[in-house]
């Protein structure tokens, strides 16, 4: 629990999607929010309604903002809470 690599987050230089779900309490939303601050050019997508197992409960959402996030369509990635 003492490790911190937060200032770490900044070497990151690929590509970076991150999906939360906006619901999920084992991972807050804070701590989603805080890997995209410190990751430049990461893409944040926040499934609306899901919770911790979203890739059984949204699989079709998460699929959405994979694909797009891989197409490059950002405008699509970053609306997956259909």
């Amino acid at each position: 629990m003492a490790f911190d690599s937060r200032s770490r987050l900044r070497d990151i230089k690929c590509p970076t999607l991150i999906i939360a779900g906006s619901d999920d309490n084992a991972v807050p939303m804070h701590h989603a929010k805080m890997l995209h601050d410190g990751i430049a050019g990461s893409k944040l997508v926040v499934i609306e309604g899901a919770d911790h197992p979203l890739i059984w409960a949204h699989p079709d959402q998460l699929l959405q903002g994979v694909n797009a996030f891989l197409s490059g369509d950002t405008a699509m990635a970053n609306r997956c809470d259909r």
